[in-house]
């Protein structure tokens, strides 16, 4: 689909030749952008994420994700809002809303200065990040991961739980991060350290946590338990406080001598 988008730029410019010093000018313009659109039938589940959805009827919904040449898709939420329906009840993905929603604030552009061409191929860039199919908006997604989270003192104040993530958070140790087909072993490690951490009541919670389901193994690409990746020392440091400290006061305390040792650093 070709959509034209309108952009705003600042330029400097010199009123006459013999001026020397710049004036600035509001500058509109507009280019012709090309969204990628694909058959209903080439696009490929792959997983499905489930979800909460809060208010006057509480339920769990199941977002899919789709392959197509590559790529992870899913719905846009940003076309979801522009319906105010239901992920299942979209409005029409309209030229309109598309132009609408590619629109660069001037933050964005303004250090392209007055270079057009470079102002087009940004907002095409920004288009290539979805695709439309059906007559629906879907935004390109990552793959998802399960991810143990950790919150509070421990020994519940806070809690642990098992959680779904489509990044990796570089704070975190990436040994807390699963594979989306390893949800038991997940459920086995975040349970250990709920215990470990006193976090007693997170259990049930864990056990029941929201699911992943992998509709098709080889799209299943990620093994964070192989990255090796060690998060954030001052981080484990925490952690490791939660874990060995016996209550939460005796935590808050020792965290609280952790961070002024940590601060006396710099």
């Amino acid at each position: 689909m070709n959509v034209n988008v309108k952009f705003e730029y600042v330029e400097k410019y010199l009123p006459t030749p013999r001026c020397r010093k710049y004036r600035v000018r509001e500058v509109k313009g507009t280019c012709t952008i090309t969204v990628r659109e694909a058959p209903i039938e080439k696009l490929i589940p792959a997983f499905g994420v489930e979800h909460h959805i809060w208010g006057k009827t509480p339920r769990i919904e199941n977002d899919v994700i789709f392959s197509n040449e590559g790529s992870l898709w899913k719905l846009s939420r940003a076309s979801r809002y522009y319906a105010g329906k239901s992920w299942f009840d979209l409005a029409p993905c309209t030229s309109e809303f598309l132009a609408w929603h590619l629109e660069p604030e001037r933050y964005e552009i303004c250090n392209f200065n007055t270079d057009v061409e470079q102002i087009k191929a940004y907002i095409q860039s920004k288009a290539d990040r979805f695709l439309i199919c059906d007559g629906k908006l879907y935004e390109e997604t990552t793959e998802p991961m399960y991810v143990i989270m950790t919150f509070g003192l421990g020994y519940n104040h806070g809690g642990s739980a098992l959680m779904i993530e489509d990044y990796y958070n570089s704070n975190i140790p990436s040994s807390r991060y699963y594979a989306a087909n390893q949800r038991e072993e997940a459920i086995a490690k975040a349970k250990e350290i709920a215990l470990n951490r006193g976090d007693t009541e997170s259990i049930h919670n864990i056990e029941t946590a929201l699911l992943i389901h992998v509709y098709d193994d080889r799209f299943v690409t990620k093994n964070p338990q192989s990255w090796k990746a060690p998060g954030d020392e001052f981080c484990n440091t925490l952690e490791e406080i939660a874990e060995t400290a016996g209550d939460a006061l005796a935590a808050g305390l020792l965290m609280i001598c952790a961070t002024a040792k940590s601060v006396r650093r710099y």
